[in-house]
């Protein structure tokens, strides 16, 4: 049974782009190839045998329908191989055609040399006939030999031009970016180094990319934990429970809590993360000190806010909260 749902729209849609991706990759791979195959000598006269085998220089027409529609369709083939190749590659075509030329042209003086001396030698020796064969066929050796040579200098150049650097089999990143106020966490150097193998980017390409981003994501992280902490005190400010005109005196009462159970190293946490200007922590706090009052508790003469006075921004409440702490 299918599992296609005409109202999934979204799934849909992600067919769609799936199927284009392929399509994309599959094209970028023959365009890939007949570069591969048109960049030395060996490729180009095979894709030289195709174009003729087609039948893309001769007329494909016969009396017969059927047999002119078969070759026709071998030739529309050839024509797409042709297009592709004026696409893609259109300074080699004349390299082809300037090769298949002089091949032919050796071949034709290696067989009307063969010919002639077939000819004027008619009457003589079995062995003179041996030695004129012996030298057509080292002809055609040598010119199969310098064919050979010159495929090989086309491949050694194209090796030497067209192999890239790709990705090293371990990325060795700086974790200290420069420019970037912290150092990089190693498993996001270890995720940022898959997604750079998959794209199969050399070690100085990676790193300078890794430089450009890091800095932009870590102010980026930065900026929004700031927010957030402000976000926190403005909460608090208005909070129904402790906040509004009795902000400070209710600080108070959360301070003695924290004072009371709070250790020197859970008060440093709470104030360098910026939790404990957090709506429900400072809830928490209030309540425990509610709690463990005998009265309502309005904090001693060396609070923050002895002088009096409403806490308006997040500086203000963590003075409130940890003036002792800051002092030490």
């Amino acid at each position: 049974m299918s599992d296609y749902n005409p109202l999934d729209l979204k799934a849909q849609q992600k067919s769609k782009d799936s199927k284009k991706s392929a399509e994309r990759i599959d094209r970028q791979n023959e365009e890939s190839d007949i570069k591969w195959l048109m960049s030395s000598k060996r490729g180009r006269r095979f894709i030289w045998r195709l174009l003729e085998q087609a039948g893309v220089f001769r007329s494909s027409f016969n009396p017969n329908a059927m047999t002119m529609s078969f070759s026709e369709g071998s030739r529309n083939y050839g024509l797409v191989i042709l297009n592709s190749i004026h696409t893609l590659c259109p300074e080699l075509y004349p390299t082809m055609i300037k090769e298949q030329k002089m091949s032919e042209t050796l071949m034709t003086e290696a067989n009307q040399t063969n010919e002639g001396d077939t000819q004027q030698q008619v009457d003589a020796t079995t062995e003179q006939s041996t030695e004129a064969t012996t030298e057509t066929e080292q002809q055609a050796e040598s010119v199969k030999d310098q064919q050979g040579s010159d495929e090989s200098s086309v491949e050694s150049e194209t090796s030497e031009s067209e192999t890239p650097e790709g990705a090293p089999d371990k990325y060795e990143f700086n974790s200290k970016v420069a420019d970037a106020p912290n150092e990089l966490d190693p498993e996001v150097l270890t995720a940022f180094g898959e997604v750079a193998k998959d794209l199969d980017l050399p070690q100085d390409a990676a790193q300078k990319v890794l430089d450009k981003v890091a800095p932009v994501i870590q102010a980026k992280q930065a900026k929004e934990i700031e927010k957030a902490k402000a976000d926190w005190a403005t909460t608090s400010q208005s909070d129904e429970e402790f906040g509004g005109e009795k902000l400070g005196a209710n600080l108070e009462i959360a301070k003695s809590s924290l004072n009371a159970f709070g250790t020197d190293a859970f008060k440093s946490l709470l104030q360098e993360s910026g939790l404990g200007n957090h709506p429900e922590v400072i809830r928490f706090m209030y309540r425990a000190g509610k709690a463990i009052s005998e009265d309502s508790y309005v904090g001693n003469s060396q609070g923050a806010n002895a002088k009096g006075g409403v806490p308006k921004d997040f500086n203000g409440i963590a003075n409130a909260l940890y003036s002792d702490q800051q002092t030490k």
